[in-house]
Order: structure tokens, then C-alpha cells, then sequence
């Protein structure tokens, strides 16, 4: 699948949809209209973002040793290095008790957060995306032995997959299928996308504003009706319930995530520089977002609430942007060169073979 600009954007505006939620939470900016519980619906997009890249890259390869290691190098040396970085740096911190707000990782939340069984904080999302990543090989070996076999797989995914989110509560926050209806639903709209031959050589684009542009506005403004405090106010209920839960929510972020492919509108407003580069540094925006709210806020005690956002926001894309520059490329690049290691010396041995 070739570099998608438009998807920088909704990257990033799902990493800004989650810092706008956490701080709106931590600060009652707007009376947490735009926080108690919002921030899931950031996170839920990034699920279906990362389900639409497996399927979209992985399916259009072969199923191999080669290609397998390939993919798990590429995928968790994207986001093991920072992942690490900010667990050693948390537990470093409480270890020293500094007084410095940050999360707090005694060595038992370390040992787990290495083994990948549970995250502290916001991080545990990191650990469900790395159980995704060991799951999806097995959907795309079904898949790559057998075509045909990939919908009804997912089919039943999504269905367990909801069935476990909507009746079994009490799951441990990082359990992988209680989500995976979220990841399936990523990769279905990556097959759809492909079937709709608009990607690759072949590409005709339909650039008709009745039926690109117009779904992408109306699913962006169907987002906000996902918001906890809006929909207390439209039907004014108080129990709305668990965002990664909800599958109609789960459709309106696919809904969005097509479009914003296919809609020449999207393309301008999250395909633009700006946009392109908060995609890039939005994972680090996710983990760095909340140590800067902490450090921040209590410096900023008594400034109107919309300067505080402004500071935390500019100082959260500084933090990030160092972070991707030093932490996530240098990282990225250890796990590429152990790739080209390995090709190489896979390739010494087929040719000693033949």
C-alpha cells in the first residue's frame, strides 16, 4: 500500500482528540464537555487505523518465514523503543521519588510493561496494539492460504468480539478481545478500500463531492455525537456507556477513515504539512501528552484555561517532535538494521545453497 497522506492527519487528529479529552478532564475546560470518557473515541480511531494498515500492507504479501519476521520487526520497532523509553523514564522517576509528576511505574508495573502483559496508565493501550500484532499473523496466513477465508474470520472476530466488549466488563483494561471487533472492523475497510480498485496502478479516483467529500463532513460531525456530554444533552441520558464498546461508533470511525482516503476535502485539511507531521509524531503526542498535563498544570495555576490548553499543547508537540527525532527514529532504525541482518544472512544462505 503506497504512503497515504490524508491518513497523517487522521493520526493525528485522533492523538489530539485523546490530549483535548485528558485535559479537559484534568482541568474542566468547557464543563469536560470535551473530555468524561471523549478520549476513548481518539483511541478507537487509532485501532481501526492500525487494523487498516495490517490489512492493507500484509494481505498484499505473501505468507512466509521472510515476510513474518519482516512484520514483526517493522511492528514492534515502531512502537517498542518509545514504549520502553517511557517505562524505564517513569520508573526511574518513582524510584527517586522526585516528587515530579509522571506516571507512577513501581518495578512490578516495569516487569510487566517489558513483558508486554500489562501497560500503566494510558500505556496499556500500547500493550493491547502489541497482542494485536502477535494475533493478526494467524488472519493472515488464513487469508493468504486461502482468500475466501478472510471475511468469514473476521465476521467472526467482530462478533465475539462485541459479544466479549458488551457482556464481559470486568476484563482486564488491556485484554486484547474485548477490541478485536475494533482492529477487524480496520481490516475489512482495508479490503473494502482495495476491492474498490482506488488504490495501487490502477487508480481512477471519484472525485465527486456527493460521494466522497460530503460522507467524510457528515461522518466527522457524527463523531461529536459520540461524546459523552453531547449526547447527555441531545438524550439526556446519564449512563452512556464504554466508547470501545459501541459498535456504531466502531462504523462511523471506518466510515471516516474511508473517506478521508477518498475525499479530495480530506485530503486538504488532514493532508496538509502540518497535519502530515502531527501524524508522524502522534505516537509519541499519546505518550508524552499527560506528562506534560502534569508538569504543566500546577505552573499554570490561575491562567484562563485557554492559554493553559495552548502552552500544553505547543509543549506536548516540542516534547514529541524531540522524542520522534532521538527516541522513535534511532529505535525504528536498530530494528531495521537487525532486518537487513537477517536478509543478508538469509541470502548468504540460499546462495551457499545453490
Amino acid at each position: 500500500m503506497r504512503h497515504i497522506e490524508s491518513l497523517d492527519g487522521y493520526r493525528f487528529l485522533a492523538a489530539i482528540i485523546v490530549l483535548v479529552g485528558h485535559f479537559s478532564n484534568e482541568t474542566g475546560m468547557f464543563g469536560q464537555v470535551l473530555g468524561a470518557g471523549a478520549e476513548q473515541i481518539g483511541v478507537v480511531m487509532f485501532f481501526c487505523l492500525s487494523g487498516f494498515f495490517m490489512g492493507g500492507i500484509y494481505f498484499e504479501k505473501d505468507f512466509n518465514p521472510v515476510e513474518l519476521t519482516r512484520y514483526i520487526l517493522r511492528r514492534f520497532g515502531r512502537v517498542i523503543p518509545l514504549f520502553y523509553f517511557m517505562l524505564a523514564l517513569g520508573f526511574l522517576i518513582s524510584l527517586g521519588n522526585t516528587g515530579i509528576p509522571f506516571f507512577e511505574i513501581d518495578d512490578r508495573a516495569f516487569l510487566m510493561g517489558l513483558a508486554l502483559v500489562d501497560g500503566p496508565h494510558l500505556m496499556w493501550t500500547i500493550v493491547t496494539e502489541c497482542r494485536f500484532y502477535l494475533l493478526f499473523p494467524l488472519v493472515w496466513l488464513a487469508v493468504s492460504r486461502k482468500p475466501g477465508a478472510g471475511y468469514p474470520i473476521l465476521l467472526i472476530l467482530i462478533i465475539g468480539g462485541q459479544f466479549i466488549s458488551t457482556n464481559y466488563t470486568q476484563l482486564p483494561k488491556e485484554a486484547l478481545f474485548q477490541y478485536i471487533q475494533i482492529f477487524c472492523a480496520g481490516i475489512l475497510t482495508a479490503i473494502l478500500y482495495r476491492r474498490t480498485h482506488l488504490s495501487g496502478r490502477n487508480e481512477t479516483r471519484v472525485k465527486s463531492v456527493y460521494l466522497t467529500d460530503l460522507p467524510f463532513v457528515a461522518s466527522a460531525i457524527s463523531l461529536l455525537l459520540f461524546y459523552p456530554r453531547v449526547q447527555q444533552e441531545i438524550w439526556g441520558t446519564t449512563n452512556v456507556g464504554n466508547a470501545y464498546g459501541n459498535p456504531y461508533l466502531v462504523v462511523v470511525c471506518c466510515i471516516f477513515l474511508f473517506f478521508t482516503i477518498l475525499s479530495p476535502l480530506a485530503q486538504k485539511i488532514l493532508g496538509n504539512s502540518f497535519a502530515r507531521f502531527g501524524g508522524r509524531v502522534s505516537f509519541s503526542i499519546y505518550l508524552w501528552h499527560m506528562p506534560v498535563i502534569w508538569l504543566l498544570l500546577p505552573l499554570l495555576d490561575g491562567f484562563a484555561r485557554e492559554f493553559q490548553f495552548l502552552l500544553i499543547l505547543s509543549s506536548t508537540m516540542l516534547a514529541s517532535s524531540l522524542s520522534y527525532t532521538f527516541i522513535e527514529i534511532p529505535g525504528q532504525n536498530l530494528f531495521r538494521r537487525i532486518e537487513r541482518q537477517i536478509d543478508e544472512r538469509q541470502f548468504s544462505r540460499l546462495s551457499q545453497d545453490s
